[in-house]
């Protein structure tokens, strides 16, 4: 038998060779000369700010989410339509939401650490419910949530009409991301 999957979900997850170093001294002036919104965060910071701030980042974010959303056959070209730092500290998280208006969205690690909090995902099937004690072993159609462990220099995008959240920052140690939509301009 054939097997077709149909409504799934599409997620990329790109190792990038990006510096680091001068993206986080940049964080570092953003977190400075800005003030901090509350949007999903509980604890933590965010701070919004030009793309073109980071220019070498965010034009590679452009050129990979476009590579990445080929398979919606979209009518044009993606762009960063708004980003934003994170800072989470030791116990903050980011509450479950949605990014609405917006095609896709993502996040690229800056610097994270062992049990600085996972990236989850849940499963918009509410069928999974049902599911979740006849099952063996997890797998991306069986799963009520799917969690993505952060890496630095990772960039990780998805639809932005996916409900997730970040995991506590169980580390003592601050946990530095930049957040983004894209969208048609």
């Amino acid at each position: 038998m054939d097997s077709l999957n149909i409504f799934g979900s599409f997620f990329g997850v790109k190792k990038l060779n990006q510096d680091l170093k001068k993206i986080k001294k940049t964080c570092l002036s953003l977190q400075k000369n800005n003030q901090s919104i509350i949007k999903s965060n509980k604890g933590g910071h965010q701070y919004h700010f030009d793309k073109n701030v980071l220019s070498s980042l965010t034009n590679q974010i452009e050129k990979e989410a476009n590579i990445f959303v080929k398979n919606l056959n979209l009518i044009k070209d993606v762009y960063i339509q708004n980003i934003w730092l994170n800072v989470n500290k030791h116990k903050d998280m980011n509450m479950p939401h949605i990014h609405p208006k917006s095609i896709c969205s993502g996040v690229f690690y800056v610097e994270v650490f062992e049990n600085s909090g996972d990236l989850v995902f849940e499963n918009p099937n509410d069928l999974q419910l049902f599911l979740e004690d006849s099952v063996k072993e997890h797998n991306i159609y069986n799963s009520c949530i799917w969690r993505l462990k952060p890496l630095n220099n990772n960039l990780v995008l998805f639809p932005s009409w996916m409900k997730h959240y970040v995991d506590m920052n169980l580390s003592n140690k601050d946990r530095i991301s930049i957040s983004f939509n894209l969208n048609f301009i």
